[in-house]
């Protein structure tokens, strides 16, 4: 028996849907663009806020992140449909933003243990930040199963996964598949990559106040939990 993926996020899309968000979107094109390192995932940011691609945008930021925010993909969704102005103002920000010195290089510790980390300095038309950015590698395998065309996971690190010795390319992938793809369907390809996620903020005027405005629109309008219709009222 093959587990078919199931978004986990399915039961709080569809209560945003319920409150009359429009979901999170992606792209309509691809960017060619990638996260595959700190600079890249700074522009795939700004490309996403750019084109208002709310899915490209929240699935940039590092589940820590989320977390720390107090945000999730339902809030996130309900912030766009309540307050679109709001990413309106994100956007311009970024807009005007370029990166300021060269990427610092180094390790944060993460609950999902050590990562690389980088320190993403930037300058804006009101002032300078800091994106701090964690890389959670990931895998890709694309196959001939019609159900299961490709399934993707998470990878320790790049190097752990892949690595040249001796004139050999060594590749060694040892990682739990969320579905698995029919017993006799073929592996197409695998693929291998940095992904470079939004881990904090440090002082960037302006896009810290555009998360705090999205949770608060978003928990404003979230109906009260765990009250029975009619409960506290008169």
């Amino acid at each position: 028996m093959r587990p078919a993926p199931v978004p986990a996020a399915a039961a709080l899309l569809l209560a945003a849907a319920a409150a009359g968000c429009c979901g999170l979107t992606r792209s309509a094109g691809r960017r060619g663009l990638d996260r595959d390192s700190p600079e890249r995932a700074f522009e795939f940011v700004r490309a996403a806020f750019a084109e208002d691609a709310t899915a490209d945008q929240y699935e940039s930021f590092h589940p820590e992140f989320v977390e720390a925010q107090g945000l999730d993909r339902e809030k996130y969704s309900l912030g766009r449909s309540l307050s679109p102005g709001v990413f309106e103002r994100a956007a311009a920000l970024l807009r005007g933003a370029v990166l300021d010195g060269p990427v610092e290089r180094g390790v944060l510790q993460t609950a999902r243990g050590p990562r690389a980390a980088a320190r993403v300095r930037l300058r804006t038309p009101g002032g300078a930040g800091v994106f701090v950015l964690v890389d959670e590698p990931r895998f890709r395998l694309a196959t001939t199963d019609p159900e299961i065309p490709e399934v993707s996971g998470a990878v320790s690190s790049v190097p752990g996964a892949v690595r040249v010795a001796d004139g050999r390319v060594q590749v060694r992938l040892d990682a739990d598949l969320f579905a698995v793809p029919a017993g006799g369907a073929e592996v197409l390809r695998i693929t291998i990559h940095h992904d470079w996620l939004l881990h904090g903020v440090e002082r960037l005027e302006g896009l810290e106040e555009f998360l705090g405005d999205v949770r608060s629109a978003a928990e404003k309008a979230a109906p009260e939990k765990g009250k029975a219709p009619g409960e506290g009222r008169p």
